[in-house]
C-alpha cells in the first residue's frame, strides 16, 4: 500500500515502512549532481590550463638558462657568443610583432630576469629584429655585448 505523507519538511512517498523520496527531492538531487559534475570538470580544465602554462613557462626558463651557459662558455673560451634565433613561439604577432624583451609581452617577466642576470655580469642582451629580405620570414635574434 503505498500513501502520501505530509510533514513540515519534505513531502514523501511512503510505502511500507520505507520512505522513497519524492519527485521534487529526487530533482533536486539530480541538480545537485549536475551542478557537482559542472564545478569538478571546470575545476579539472582550469588545472589542465594551468599546468599547461606552467610547463611552457619552465620551458621558456630552461632555453634561457641554456642561452646564460652558452653566453658564459663563450666568453670563457675566449670567443664571442655569435646571436641567435630566438623561438617562433617567442614572439607574439597581433598588429606588430612582440619580442618577449617586450612590455607587453606575457613572459616578458622571464626575459626581464635575464636581462637583470646579464646586467650582473656586465653584459648588454638584446633581441635584435630580423628578417629574410623578402619579406617571407622575420624572427628575433638574441644578441650579447659588453657593457
Amino acid at each position: 500500500m503505498t500513501r502520501l505523507v505530509l510533514s513540515a519538511s519534505m513531502p514523501t512517498v511512503e510505502q511500507g515502512s520505507q520512505h522513497m523520496p519524492t519527485l521534487g527531492q529526487r530533482l533536486q538531487a539530480n541538480i545537485d549532481n549536475m551542478e557537482r559534475q559542472r564545478i569538478t570538470q571546470e575545476a579539472r580544465a582550469n588545472a589542465e590550463k594551468l599546468a599547461a602554462e606552467l610547463a611552457r613557462k619552465q620551458e621558456i626558463q630552461a632555453q634561457l638558462e641554456t642561452y646564460k651557459r652558452q653566453i658564459s662558455d663563450a666568453v670563457y673560451a675566449g670567443t664571442v657568443f655569435k646571436s641567435v634565433k630566438l623561438p617562433k613561439k617567442w614572439t607574439l604577432y597581433s598588429n606588430d610583432a612582440q619580442s618577449i624583451a617586450h612590455p607587453n609581452h606575457p613572459d616578458n617577466h622571464l626575459w626581464v630576469d635575464f636581462e637583470e642576470w646579464a646586467r650582473g655580469e656586465d653584459l648588454d642582451v638584446d633581441c635584435e629584429y630580423a628578417h629574410d629580405g623578402m619579406g617571407m620570414e622575420s624572427w628575433y635574434n638574441l644578441t650579447v655585448k659588453p657593457l
